[in-house]
C-alpha cells in the first residue's frame, strides 16, 4: 500500500488527525508497534484502543471499541466518518449541522455484508503473566469478584447493531472536493427548473420520469445532494410478531432538511412524509430544506396492540453510547418496540458518537438474542477468513430483542487452546453452559469495574452518568419502567463445579458469592453511580486496579528516539505540518504515560481514588499541582518550627538573648 495515502497513515495513528486535539485513551494505551490488530483477529469496523489496564494484563483480549467507522447517512449513503479526531468537537462542524463533520466521507456498502465486533470478555488469567507496573519482575493473575454473578461474559463490543447494521444518522453528506461555487449552483439550478417545468406532475411521476436514481447520484457527484423525502432511511418498520422486517414506511421530516407545510390525518406514524410539495438539496455552504406535508400521527395503530410498553436504562449506570436523555432511548423486547428506527449522531456535549433515539443496541451491558447468532458466525468456519466474518442470511431481516439468557457463562483454559488450534478469531477463554432454566432475570448486566474503560479517568470520565446527567432523578412517568440490574441464578456450588481442574484463582470457590437480588450488596461498586461516597479502603476491596509494566527507557525515552524512522519530508508531503503535530501528540501521550505510572507506583491511593471519582486527567494535573504547592508550603512551615524548636531545645542561646519575646510569650 501506498505509505503517502492520508487514510493509509491516519489508519496507523488509529485514525487520529494529528492536526487537531485528540483523546485522552490515545494517550493511555501508547506503544511503541502501531500494529494495533493481530493478524487473526478480523476487522471489527470501529475506531479502537488497547487498553493497558486489566484487559492487557490478561493477555486476551483488550480491543476497546469506542466509535463507528461507518454509518448511514439518511439517503442511505454509506459514510466513513473514522478520520479524524475520535471526539468531534465544535470546530470539526461545517456550519450547517444536518451535515457530517470534517474527515468524512463516502465509503464502499460491502462493509454492510460483513459481522463488525470485537468482544468484551470478561476473562480471567489463565496464567500469571500480568506485568504490574513497577514490578516487572513478579508476574501475577488477574482476576475480579464473584464471576458467578456475571452469567454474561462473552460481550459483544460494537457499536453495530447485531453486530453487522450500520448506526443510522438523520446526516447528509454533501460533495465538496474538486468543485467550484459556479458549478455547484449551476447545477442545484438545473435541478429546480426541471421541477418547475414538471407541469401537474407529482414527485414521483417527476422522479420517474427523470430516472430519478442516477440522475440524483449525478447530482451527488457535482456537490448537490438531494434531500431524501420518501425514501429517507429514518422511516418506522413493519415488524411481524416472530421479529422479521416486513416493510419500511416511508422517511420522516427532519428539521433543517424539511419544512412542514402542514399535517394530515393518515395512519402513517406521526412525521412521515405523505407529499413533496417541492425537492430540496444540501450543498456545501446552504440548504434549501424540501417542502412537505407530514402525518400528524392520528390514524398509526401498531399491528401489535397487546404489545407491553417498552422498558427504560437506568441511565443513573453507566450506559456510554447513549445520549444522557431519560426517555430517549427504550429496552426492545418485543415486536412493537422495533417499530421506531434507532438513530444515531454526535453528542454535543461530549462529543462523542452515541445512539440519540429508539430501541437502544448496548451489548455491554444488555443480553441480546443476536449475541449468539454472533458468536456462532465466528466458530463457523464456512466462507470466513482472517478478514471477514459473513452476515448470515437469516439474520439480514430479522430483530432480536434484550432477552434473559438460559445457561450462563465460564471460563475454561481448554477452550482458549481449541480456538487457537482451530484458528477461531475469538480471544477469549470463556465458553458457554448450556441450560433450559434461566441464568439470571431480565436486566441491565453490570460490568465489573476493571472493564469499564470508558470511566477510567484516563479514558473518557465525561461520559461518567454524575457528569452528563442534568437530572440525576428519573422524571415520575418512567420511574416505574426502569430496566432494574439483574439477579443471578448461578449459585457458587454450580459454579463451582464447572471450572473445578482450572487454575486456583478461576475456580476458587472463596471468590463465589449468593446472590441477594439487591443490587448494592450483589454489586457494591455500584455505589460508584448509586450511592454515597464510601471510605477508600472498602473501595479497593470490591476491584483491583492494574497498569501493565512499560519498561523505564520507554518511560525516559523521547519521541524521536522511538519513533526514529520516521521522516519529516515523507510526512509533510502528506499534509503540511504533519511530522510536528504528530510528534507533538507523541510527545504529550509519554508526558501522560509518565504521569501515569508515576502515580501507580509511588502513590496507590491516590491513584484508586482518581479511578474511582471519574476525575478528569486535567482536573487531575490541576489537583497534583496544588498537592505539590501544599506540600512546600508545609515543608517551609515545618522546616520554620524545626529551626525554632531547635533555638529553644537545643541552643546555648538565652532565651534574653532573644530579644524578650519568648519571655513575654510564655506569661500569656
Amino acid at each position: 500500500m501506498n505509505k503517502n495515502n492520508k487514510a493509509f497513515v491516519w489508519n496507523n495513528l488509529r485514525g487520529q488527525n494529528p492536526h487537531m486535539k485528540v483523546s485522552w485513551p490515545f494517550y493511555s494505551g501508547l506503544l511503541r508497534d502501531l500494529n494495533l490488530v493481530n493478524k487473526r483477529q478480523p476487522s471489527h469496523g470501529n475506531n479502537a484502543n488497547i487498553s493497558c489496564e486489566y484487559g492487557q494484563g490478561v493477555k486476551l483480549s483488550h480491543l476497546v471499541s469506542l466509535s463507528p467507522t461507518c454509518v448511514r447517512d439518511l439517503s442511505g449513503r454509506v459514510i466513513h466518518i473514522g478520520h479524524g479526531p475520535e471526539v468531534k468537537f465544535d470546530e470539526e462542524w461545517k456550519s450547517i449541522d444536518k451535515m457530517f463533520p470534517r474527515f468524512s466521507q463516502p465509503a464502499a456498502p460491502d462493509q454492510t455484508e460483513c459481522i463488525l465486533t470485537s468482544f468484551r470478555s470478561l476473562d480471567m488469567s489463565i496464567a500469571p503473566d500480568a506485568k504490574e507496573s513497577g514490578n516487572e519482575h513478579i508476574p501475577k493473575f488477574l482476576r475480579y469478584k464473584n464471576p458467578n454473578l456475571y452469567p454474561y461474559k462473552l460481550r459483544l463490543d460494537t457499536f453495530y447493531i447485531d453486530g453487522w447494521k450500520l448506526p443510522q444518522t438523520e446526516y447528509l453528506y454533501v460533495k465538496s472536493e474538486g468543485l467550484t461555487l459556479t458549478e455547484v449552483e449551476s447545477s442545484a439550478a438545473d435541478f429546480f427548473s426541471k421541477w418547475d417545468a414538471r407541469g401537474n406532475l407529482s414527485y414521483e411521476q417527476w422522479h420517474e420520469k427523470h430516472d430519478g436514481e442516477s440522475w440524483y447520484e449525478a447530482l451527488f457527484e457535482k456537490g448537490v445532494t438531494v434531500i431524501p423525502t420518501f425514501e429517507a432511511h429514518n422511516g418506522y418498520n413493519k415488524v411481524t410478531a416472530d421479529f422479521e422486517l416486513e416493510d419500511f414506511w416511508p422517511g420522516r421530516a427532519v428539521e433543517g432538511l424539511h419544512k412542514i407545510i402542514s399535517t394530515a390525518p393518515s395512519d402513517a406514524p406521526k412525521g412521515t412524509i405523505l407529499e413533496v410539495k417541492r425537492p430540496g438539496i444540501a450543498m456545501s455552504r446552504r440548504i434549501e430544506p424540501a417542502q412537505v406535508i407530514v402525518s400528524d400521527g392520528s390514524g398509526y395503530k401498531s399491528s401489535h396492540v397487546n404489545d407491553p410498553e417498552p422498558y427504560f436504562p437506568d441511565l443513573r449506570l453507566p450506559h456510554t453510547r447513549c445520549v444522557a436523555e431519560w426517555g430517549s432511548c427504550h429496552l426492545p423486547t418485543h415486536p412493537s418496540h422495533f417499530e421506531e428506527p434507532a438513530l444515531s449522531g454526535w453528542d454535543h456535549v461530549t462529543g462523542k458518537f452515541m445512539q440519540l433515539s429508539g430501541p437502544l443496541w448496548d451489548p455491554l451491558h444488555y443480553y441480546y438474542k443476536s449475541v449468539d447468532e454472533v458468536v456462532r458466525a465466528f466458530k463457523s468456519p464456512a466462507e470466513n477468513n482472517s478478514e471477514t466474518i459473513s452476515v448470515p442470511e437469516h439474520m439480514k431481516t430479522k430483530f432480536y430483542p434484550i432477552s434473559i439468557m438460559n445457561g450462563y457463562d465460564l471460563i475454561d483454559e481448554n477452550v482458549y487452546q481449541a480456538r487457537q488450534a482451530n484458528d477461531i478469531a475469538i480471544n477469549s477463554a470463556i465458553r458457554r453452559k448450556p441450560l433450559n432454566e434461566e441464568s439470571c432475570t431480565l436486566g441491565y448486566h453490570p460490568l465489573p469495574v476493571e472493564f469499564e474503560y470508558e470511566l477510567d479517568n484516563w479514558w473518557f470520565p465525561e461520559l461518567a452518568p454524575k457528569n452528563r446527567l442534568e437530572n440525576i432523578t428519573p422524571p415520575t412517568n418512567l420511574a416505574q419502567r426502569l430496566l432494574p440490574v439483574i439477579r443471578s441464578n448461578v449459585v457458587p456450588s454450580y459454579y463451582a463445579k464447572e471450572v473445578e481442574g482450572q487454575v486456583w484463582w478461576v475456580s476458587d470457590v472463596e471468590n463465589l458469592k449468593i446472590a441477594t437480588g439487591r443490587p448494592l450488596e450483589d454489586y457494591p461498586f455500584l455505589t460508584r453511580y448509586l450511592g454515597d461516597e464510601v471510605n477508600l479502603d472498602k473501595v479497593t476491596e470490591w476491584f483491583t486496579l492494574h497498569l501493565e509494566h512499560v519498561s523505564d527507557d520507554i518511560l525516559e525515552s523521547s519521541a524521536h528516539q522511538l519513533w526514529p524512522n520516521d521522516r519529516p519530508d515523507e510526512l509533510d508531503r502528506i499534509s503540511p505540518g504533519f511530522y510536528t503535530a504528530l510528534m507533538g501528540m507523541r510527545s504529550q501521550g509519554l508526558e501522560l504515560m509518565r504521569l501515569r505510572h508515576r502515580l501507580y507506583r509511588e502513590q496507590p491511593g491516590l491513584y484508586y481514588a482518581a479511578f474511582w471519582s471519574m476525575i478528569s486527567i486535567d482536573d487531575l494535573i490541576e489537583e497534583l499541582k496544588l498537592m505539590e504547592q501544599e506540600g512546600r508550603q508545609q515543608e517551609q512551615v515545618s522546616k520554620q518550627n524545626s529551626a525554632e524548636q531547635h533555638l529553644l531545645d537545643g541552643s546555648d542561646l538565652k532565651s534574653s538573648e532573644l530579644g524578650g519575646a519568648l519571655d513575654e510569650d510564655s506569661q500569656l
